[in-house]
C-alpha cells in the first residue's frame, strides 16, 4: 500500500492516469491510513461498459484508446510498470464538448501492483491471469524490461474488446494456471492468437494504403502480437494514435 500511495502521487496531474486531487495521511488508532482523493468518473471502468454493451462511435473508441495509451507512456517513461491492465482498471468518462459532441476518453487506474521496473523481475505478470502474455507464463525467466511489452500486450486485449465490441477469442485465465506442462499452454496459447488474429494483421501489413479504421485496427493487432519483439513500444505508440487522431479530426 505505501507503495502504491508514493506512485500514484509521483503520476498526479499526468494524462491518462486517473485524476488524484489529493493525498493525505494520518494515525487512526495506532495505525497509519493513507488516503486518494480522485475525480469522480461518470461512466465507471471500461469493464462496466463491455458488460453493459455500451456503444461507442469510432471515435469515441480512438479517443478512449489515445488517453490509455498516453497513461501507460507516462508510466513507462518513469520506469514504472503496471501489472494489472484489465479492463476494470479504466475508468471511463463521458462528456460534452462545447458543441455538444460526446467526449468519452478511458484513464489507468488501480496502481496497487505498479512497480519500478527493475523490481518485477519474476514477478506475476498481471493481476487478472486471463491478460498474461504467452512469455509471461515463464515467470521465472521474465526480467524487468519484458514487463513494458507484458503492459502493452494487457492494454491490446482490451483495446480489441473495444474495437471489435467482443472479448478476445483467445483471452482465458487457463493457460496461466492450467494442470498441463507450460510449454504445452504457450503454444496452445500462441497457436490461438495467431488463429484470431495473424490472417488480419498480415493482411493489413500487405496492403500499401490503409483506411482510418484499418489503421486503427492494426496498431491494435500489433500490440498483442505473440512475440514481443514485435510490440511496439508504448511511446511510438502514442506517436501513432496521435496522428489518427489528427485525421479523424479532418
Amino acid at each position: 500500500m505505501k507503495r502504491e500511495f508514493e506512485i500514484t502521487k509521483e503520476l498526479r496531474g499526468t494524462p491518462g492516469i486517473f485524476k488524484i486531487y489529493g493525498c493525505t495521511v494520518r494515525q487512526e488508532n495506532g495505525h497509519t491510513v493513507s488516503t486518494v482523493f480522485s475525480k469522480f468518473y461518470n461512466a465507471g471502468s471500461l469493464r462496466k461498459m463491455f458488460d453493459q454493451k455500451a456503444s461507442f462511435s469510432m471515435k469515441e473508441k480512438l479517443d478512449m484508446a489515445y488517453t490509455i495509451i498516453q497513461g501507460i507512456e507516462a508510466m513507462h517513461h518513469r520506469h514504472l510498470v503496471h501489472r494489472d491492465l484489465g479492463s476494470r482498471n479504466y475508468l471511463v468518462d463521458i462528456t460534452k464538448t462545447q458543441k455538444g459532441e460526446r467526449l468519452v476518453t478511458a484513464h489507468i487506474a488501480d496502481l496497487g501492483r505498479a512497480c519500478p521496473v527493475w523490481k518485477a523481475a519474476g514477478t506475476k505478470i498481471s493481476g487478472n491471469k486471463s491478460y498474461t502474455c504467452p512469455e509471461g507464463l515463464f515467470r521465472d525467466r521474465m526480467k524487468g524490461g519484458d514487463y513494458y511489452a507484458a503492459d502493452i500486450y494487457a492494454i491490446g486485449c482490451v483495446l480489441y474488446q473495444l474495437f471489435y465490441d467482443r472479448n478476445p477469442e483467445w483471452r482465458d485465465a487457463k493457460y496461466a494456471k492450467g494442470s498441463q506442462p507450460v510449454e504445452v499452454r504457450f503454444h496452445e496459447l500462441t497457436c490461438a492468437i495467431e488463429k484470431y488474429t495473424g490472417p488480419r494483421r498480415a493482411e493489413l501489413a500487405a496492403k500499401s494504403d490503409l483506411a482510418f479504421e484499418e489503421k486503427f485496427e492494426y496498431l491494435i493487432l500489433t500490440m498483442v502480437d505473440p512475440d514481443p519483439l514485435k510490440r511496439a513500444q508504448a511511446s511510438e505508440l502514442r506517436e501513432k494514435f496521435q496522428q489518427l487522431k489528427e485525421v479523424a479530426a479532418l
